[in-house]
């Protein structure tokens, strides 16, 4: 339902107020939890995290194949994480 919801703001404007304080809100949540987590710039890497997420459902929901979806789902999120919550200039 909520990528629906994407396709439809961007086909009416008159939606897109409501899906922008929707993904604020996805992004805020993405702030505490990396925050809580050490993560560095939580506020830079946020969006990164949620548009991320977003995409690998997208992806991965969409596919057929021998391996679970929720197997599957829980490697990429892994390595999603893995990435926002690692510093590279350490």
């Amino acid at each position: 339902a909520k990528f629906e919801l994407y396709l439809e703001a961007a086909r009416q404007p008159g939606l897109r107020e409501s899906v922008a304080q929707w993904q604020d809100a996805f992004i805020g949540l993405a702030q505490m939890v990396l925050r809580a987590a050490g993560a560095p710039d939580p506020a830079e890497r946020a969006p990164l995290l949620v548009t991320a997420v977003d995409g690998v459902l997208m992806y991965e929901l969409s596919l057929a194949g021998p391996e679970p979806v929720r197997q599957r789902l829980r490697r990429r999120f892994a390595g999603i994480l893995e990435l926002v919550l690692t510093d590279p200039r350490k």
